[in-house]
């Protein structure tokens, strides 16, 4: 049975800046250096679809808005759809601390690259420390850490939400249930801290998180034989901080947690696919012509060749030894928690492969579910453990064997080289020049009508992801004006029905509020003759009608 090591060692400076390294050089090979530049914001407009944009947009205008309560407020993005930054998905935990940071006079700038730069040093440092502590093979170490960092499913969010690139907190999560376990301690303020980062990050991740964090307390209070009044101290503690953290700082709205507009997204729609793991699609230098016909971009799961035979000889040598079921019971919740998160990311609609199997649920489930509709996602943390506890399997079944550490090496290889035609759109991506086309999409009459003493812009009608974003919503940011042209993650159904009938109403009526611009589509201007005929100035600019009232003496 593997044990970890507990044997001291003396680390030199090299070898503890070493997954540092292995971070850095992985950030830089694969996104490169132009990211990184927080004046370069081009790059974001180029993504798998508007996310990228959604994120810049909403950080745009949560940093030119005066400080509220919670701090993540962010009204003017959205107006009455009630928004905090969670919702445009902008990494509350840098934005409110780069809101702190004077801007010196620079209008737009990014942190996004500065994230993904972490995201990588993350990955490598928390998956370096993991192995380490059942090896003190370096060599070997560095060897698993790239396999981990070249994970295809974490290059595969950088061209779409950079958020949920945030996958290390799923390894340091795991590295807290081995250092839980081999200290006999809970470690409860470092799971706090790590809970809290999450909250501000992304409520996916936090909500992954926190079935791992669950499942390690459990094993932790029955290992150590904690009474129940200490159980409850301990849980009161955590979730009080939770509680401050995610009302107070972030800004989470549970009136907003399954509220979609479009009825045909719902639990099952973005499932796993469960040979997802094992197909790459385009994504893979060796296997380009394999088709994945899996579904959507939710269900891209890929570990990539080198993992995958990291894998199977895994599986042999435990078949061969016998070890499995002692491993299960050892860790027992923790991979009972993800083996349900796993199943959960499955949904009541299983497909494997081209198969599928529909399972009847009850609707109240079918609504409580949808709240994490993308449920394909909950598939990482089973995909991580099983990767590490592979790879920490066999390396320490290959250490101080030279010929079989040289094949491992070059297992680590092939995984980089397979994943390169992903690299290569991560490239391309990231060294972009696309600009938000907002000059050219809306007039230069529209521009200079805005500069009156308007302070709101609204569409009509106004939804989760409204027409003419993302060009309106940076006309609006550049004419420092609020709007509900925006992109969220959620809204609140109530709020938006209600500002949608009110507008409308006033249009029909023609009692147009005089610090508010109104925008149409040019097919339904002809419902609202009382607004067109009033003594507002109409301006066409391609399909779309601004009204703007103006001041009447």
């Amino acid at each position: 049975m593997l044990k970890i090591t507990n044997r001291r060692y003396k680390d030199s400076l090299g070898t503890k800046l070493l997954p540092l390294f292995i971070g850095l050089i992985s950030y830089f090979h694969v996104v490169g250096f132009s990211a990184l530049n927080p004046l370069n914001t081009s790059w974001i407009n180029k993504g798998y679809n508007a996310d990228p944009i959604q994120h810049l947009l909403g950080w745009y205008f949560f940093r030119d808005d005066i400080w509220r309560v919670p701090l993540g407020a962010n009204p003017n993005y959205g107006l009455e759809l009630g928004t905090s930054i969670v919702y445009s998905d902008s990494i509350p935990l840098l934005a409110i601390v780069f809101k702190l940071i004077p801007d010196f006079g620079i209008s737009e700038f990014q942190y996004f690259g500065f994230w993904l730069l972490i995201c990588f040093v993350g990955q490598s440092i928390s998956s370096f420390a993991l192995i380490k502590t059942f090896t003190k093979n370096y060599l070997l170490c560095s060897a698993g850490t790239i396999l981990v960092v070249f994970m295809p499913f974490f290059f595969w969010r950088i061209q779409a939400h950079f958020a949920l690139s945030g996958q290390f907190l799923i390894t340091v999560a795991l590295l807290l249930v081995f250092r839980s376990r081999s200290a006999n301690k809970d470690l409860l303020l470092r799971w706090i801290l790590l809970l809290n980062i999450c909250l501000l990050v992304h409520a996916y991740i936090f909500a992954m998180v926190f079935a791992i964090w669950i499942s390690s307390f459990i094993s932790a209070s029955k290992k150590l034989n904690y009474s129940y009044s200490q159980i409850l101290q301990k849980i009161l503690i955590s979730f009080c901080s939770m509680t401050f953290t995610g009302l107070i700082i972030a800004g989470y709205d549970f009136s907003m947690t399954n509220s979609l507009t479009n009825s045909s997204v719902s639990y099952g729609t973005y499932r796993w696919n469960l040979l997802s793991p094992f197909v790459p699609g385009e994504t893979s230098k060796i296997f380009a012509n394999l088709s994945p016909g899996l579904g959507n971009f939710e269900t891209y799961t890929y570990l990539g060749i080198g993992n995958i035979l990291v894998i199977l000889i895994a599986t042999v040598l435990y078949i061969r030894s016998r070890l499995v079921l002692v491993y299960v019971k050892e860790y027992f919740w923790i991979v009972g928690a993800v083996i349900g998160m796993a199943l959960f990311a499955l949904t009541n609609s299983l497909a494997i492969g081209n198969l599928r199997f529909h399972i009847a649920i009850p609707e109240i489930l079918n609504a409580l579910f949808s709240t994490f509709y993308a449920s394909a996602r909950f598939s990482w943390p089973l995909l991580y453990l099983i990767t590490l506890a592979c790879i920490i399997f066999v390396v320490r079944i290959f250490d101080r064997k030279t010929f079989l550490t040289t094949f491992f090496i070059l297992l680590t290889v092939l995984q980089v080289v397979e994943t390169s035609p992903l690299q290569t759109t991560i490239a391309s991506y990231t060294h972009s020049r696309d600009k938000i086309a907002s000059q050219g999409f809306i007039s230069e009459e529209v521009w200079k009508n805005a500069k009156n003493s308007y302070t709101k812009l609204l569409v009509i009608p106004s939804s989760r992801e409204s027409f003419g974003f993302p060009a309106l919503t940076y006309f609006s940011y550049k004419m420092g004006l609020a709007t509900n042209s925006v992109y969220l993650s959620r809204i609140n159904s109530d709020n938006l029905n209600k500002s949608r009938n009110n507008v409308i109403e006033a249009l029909q009526r023609g009692k147009l509020k005089r610090d508010t611009i109104y925008v149409l589509k040019r097919e339904e201007a002809s419902n609202f003759t009382r607004s067109m005929n009033s003594k507002s100035l109409i301006t066409e600019s391609g399909n779309l009608v601004f009204i703007f009232p103006q001041n009447q003496s």
